[in-house]
């Protein structure tokens, strides 16, 4: 995960991340981590998101936690990418 994430945004935005104000970095990583988890195709997986792997699979997957609630997990997503999309005033 570490190293997709470095190889995939981190090293294409290096130009924010040395700034005084991260702001900028924050939200953009923050929209990669929403899209890696609930868009972005995964060869481990099938070419499935996590998202799409952890639904399709209910909870025989190895990826479920046993205390995690699934429809606050998935509603949790669902709005995080929501608020991620959301025009900047």
């Amino acid at each position: 995960f570490n190293g997709s994430v470095q190889y995939e945004f981190i090293y294409h935005n290096l130009d924010t991340l040395f700034l005084k104000d991260l702001t900028n970095f924050n939200r953009k990583l923050m929209q990669h981590l929403v899209w890696y988890n609930t868009k972005r195709p995964h060869l481990s997986l099938d070419l499935k998101s996590p998202l799409q792997y952890v639904l399709d699979n209910d909870q025989n997957s190895r990826m479920w936690w046993t205390s995690t609630l699934r429809p606050h997990l998935i509603n949790c997503l669902v709005n995080l990418d929501r608020f991620m999309n959301m025009p900047k005033y």
